[in-house]
């Protein structure tokens, strides 16, 4: 006889699967622009270019509620591996702290540099909110039903939780 498993089972190897810093299935949906953009630039417009319709700027406040505890791991997977790695960003749908500062996320893994202005922070300065106005490229957010490649297909949490709840 074949041993049968229930769903709820299933779902919960998923959920645990799905969770493991080494597995960054959670974050199919962020992916940082291919050009570096000035702050001045119509950034929505450059994600919908680059990504097409639906795409838009990643915003801190929905980055900070998805990944707290995960930063380092959602940095890796989107491709910001080095201290100081940066992409522009949203924060509550805003773009600018000032007129000659627009938001963005940067890298520090712990430590900050002198001078640097915090406007928040996740997972005890790992990934930190600042503002200023060099050349970036931009994180974006891409709605789920964006053509990704077979090979750079994910599993969401939204997917798994659809399935199993």
């Amino acid at each position: 006889m074949r041993p049968r498993y229930s769903l709820a089972v299933i779902c919960a190897v998923l959920l645990i699967l799905a969770a493991s810093p080494a597995n960054a299935d959670v974050f199919w949906d962020y992916s940082l622009t291919a050009h570096a953009y000035a702050y001045t630039a119509d950034m929505d417009a450059a994600a919908i270019a680059e990504f097409g319709p639906g795409a838009t700027v990643a915003d801190w406040v929905d980055l900070e509620a998805s990944f707290a505890g995960q930063a380092a791991a959602f940095c890796d997977y989107i491709g910001l591996t080095e201290y100081r790695d940066h992409a522009w960003v949203y924060w509550g749908g805003e773009g600018f702290y000032s007129s000659t500062r627009h938001y963005f996320i940067e890298r520090h893994d712990g430590t900050v540099p002198g001078g640097w202005l915090v406007h928040d922070e996740i997972d005890n300065h790992t990934l930190c909110l600042g503002s200023w106005s060099n050349d970036r490229q931009i994180l974006v957010r891409l709605p789920a039903t964006t053509a990704v490649p077979e090979s750079e297909r994910r599993t969401t949490w939204g997917q798994i939780k659809a399935l199993c709840f």
